[in-house]
């Protein structure tokens, strides 16, 4: 069914929080709540004080549920990542022109590890390199083709494209023209020891 509605079409996705809910918590009201905190216009040192901790402790929060998490190993057993798995899977199964992009708002590396745990398809999330990877925009230019070992027979193989609109964890910007892939459980647990740190000087 999914062959014969995509086929001769560039195929698209525009993913967004929701589709790692399963492993990471959304937002929930989060945004709003932070607008509420900025809005609030303090009559007197207490307060601002107040509104000081009041943000702190959202931010806080938001990194326990949606940042933190990221940092533990995930199931791969577990229903939610085999239905990523499956998502994968169909995206394979479906791509009729070679490329498939999909486009997303979140930070976290959920869909490069799904991809990295199916083999059958390759992905691109803009990084080249081995040692020390750096993003570059050309890699969303390129095919990558299979050549037969006793003929010249090529054939395109299947890529996904990765764009991560918002960023992401696992980048790490040196300069304005230079982005590095970063090892971002390192990155984080540091971030919480750090933080952990101050609460006990406190």
């Amino acid at each position: 069914m999914f062959r014969d509605l995509f086929s001769g079409c560039r195929i698209n996705f525009l993913l967004g929080a929701g589709f790692s809910c399963s492993l990471l918590k959304l937002l929930d009201n989060f945004e709003t709540v932070m607008e509420d905190i900025r809005h609030f216009q303090p009559d007197s040192i207490n307060e601002r004080k107040l509104k000081v901790i009041a943000e702190a402790y959202a931010y806080w929060a938001f990194f326990n549920k949606s940042i933190f998490p990221i940092t533990q190993d995930i199931d791969k057993q577990s229903e939610p990542f085999l239905t990523y798995s499956n998502f994968a899977l169909l995206l394979k199964k479906t791509t009729i022109n070679k490329q498939i992009n999909i486009f997303t708002t979140n930070y976290d590396p959920i869909l490069e590890i799904v991809f990295d745990s199916n083999k059958d398809i390759l992905y691109n999330d803009g990084f080249e390199g081995r040692i020390n990877p750096y993003f570059c925009m050309d890699n969303y230019c390129k095919a990558i083709y299979r050549k037969s070992l006793y003929s010249e027979k090529k054939s395109e193989i299947p890529l996904v494209n990765i764009f991560k609109v918002h960023g992401s964890v696992t980048w790490n910007k040196v300069n304005i023209d230079n982005i590095q892939y970063i090892n971002y459980k390192e990155k984080i647990q540091t971030f919480f020891n750090q933080f952990d740190i101050c609460l006990a000087k406190t």
